[in-house]
């Protein structure tokens, strides 16, 4: 079974998150974000968010195929890291991702993406959004509040939040 990991990156907490390839989760971790005292803290706080969620889903993390990276910027994605970013403190000055990652996973597939960006990629791959059907032959006025609600509504159905979403942005289609 081919296992895919998930880390949303926020200024409070790193979430991790592991499932198969029908979205299933099969494990997750949940740790504070570190406030310091460089990114490389960061870095280690997400390899050991990683690994938990890879133990808590009886996997090791070596059987990860490819793992998908939520993170605000700005982001290098040419390095795979995130510069100076905007919440987190003026020490945390760069988060090395792509490259740590992919080497706990042995594995290349490691794909950054801003946090917002990778929730659609996964609202619109994974979730029905009856919002965008009713919209298609007209601009609806309550459009925001309905894909807003449709939004939490999905968030709720995923037992991750948000984050699930971004996992299962990178797990393949059939």
């Amino acid at each position: 079974m081919a296992a895919y990991a998930g880390v949303d990156i926020g200024a409070t907490n790193i979430r991790a998150v592991i499932g198969d390839e029908s979205a299933h989760e099969l494990g997750s971790d949940t740790r504070a974000t570190p406030r310091g005292p460089n990114g490389i803290a960061v870095t280690e706080a997400i390899l050991d968010s990683l690994r938990a969620a890879c133990d808590n889903a009886d996997v090791s993390p070596s059987s990860v195929v490819a793992a998908g990276i939520g993170s605000i910027g700005p982001l290098d994605l040419a390095e795979g890291v995130v510069e100076n970013p905007a919440n987190l403190p003026d020490t945390i000055d760069r988060i090395p991702l792509t490259g740590p990652v992919g080497n706990l996973i042995d594995s290349d597939r490691v794909f950054l993406h801003n946090d917002t960006n990778a929730g659609v990629i996964g609202e619109l791959r994974f979730i029905e959004l009856p919002a965008w059907r009713k919209c298609k032959d007209g601009v609806k006025k309550d459009w925001d509040a309905l894909v807003l609600k449709e939004m939490k509504d999905a968030a709720r159905v995923l037992k991750t939040g948000f984050f699930g979403i971004l996992l299962l942005s990178w797990v393949p289609r059939r």
